[in-house]
């Protein structure tokens, strides 16, 4: 059995049993969710459900959201997806900036100071 390996089939029966599967490695449910996260940063946000069934989208009014997607669009240049490909046919790599300011810092207290946090 390999230490760090990620499983990728889960199991919904208790956490401590064992399982073995087609890559041959024996370990705990627990052990697969902790690699899982550790290899994602810590896993994907819990959704959160309002008490009508539906999903709940109030995270998206936050300041932390709302930079976070001003960010991801100043980087491309203030264009959409759909442009985006047409002009430049893929996404921009690591810490390509396409924007008209020069580098990430600069766009980043440019907005700040236009939209300060709460």
């Amino acid at each position: 059995p390999r230490p760090n390996h990620y499983c990728p089939i889960f199991f919904t029966f208790s956490l401590t049993r064992t399982h073995t599967h087609q890559c041959q490695c024996a370990h705990t449910y627990q052990q697969c969710q902790k690699n899982k996260n550790k290899k994602n940063g810590g896993g994907r946000p819990v959704t959160t459900y309002l008490p009508n069934g539906k999903k709940d989208y109030s995270y998206r009014s936050t300041w932390k959201h709302k930079f976070s997607r001003a960010r991801n669009k100043a980087q491309r240049g203030g264009l959409s997806k759909d442009q985006m490909m047409r002009q430049y046919g893929r996404f921009p790599k690591g810490k390509e900036w396409w924007g008209p300011e020069r580098d990430f810092a600069e766009w980043k207290e440019k907005w700040i100071t236009e939209n300060p946090p709460p």
